[in-house]
């Protein structure tokens, strides 16, 4: 009886630990060391996006499906910058190039 309680306690706390550790420890966002070479939000998507969001926006295994939303630039934006979802971070997208970004997933 004894031995069945502390098995119950042991997994108890291990069943704990686990998700705080992995939200300390674990995996972070990646991130994407693309750089665009250009400030055209077509060009960067293509560049950039594509591999998982699909050439038109259409989606993929990888990336969901842009093409149709409208998604505020602000939330385009940040989603870029600070990825999440399992999407990497892409901290070389900035200022005019990001906005025009935006705009191409926009008109997807």
């Amino acid at each position: 009886m004894k031995r069945s309680l502390l098995f119950v306690l042991v997994i108890a706390v291990v069943a704990v630990a686990i998700p705080v550790l992995l939200t300390r420890f674990g995996p972070q966002t990646p991130i994407d060391a693309y750089q665009p070479h250009s400030n055209d939000g077509q060009t960067i998507f293509i560049e950039a996006c594509s591999k998982c969001h699909g050439e038109r926006g259409e989606g993929s295994p990888l990336g969901s499906r842009l093409a149709g939303r409208r998604i505020p630039q602000r939330q385009v934006e940040g989603r870029v910058r600070g990825g999440g979802g399992g999407m990497p971070k892409f901290p070389h997208i900035r200022e005019e190039a990001l906005e025009n970004l935006s705009t191409h997933v926009n008109r997807l």
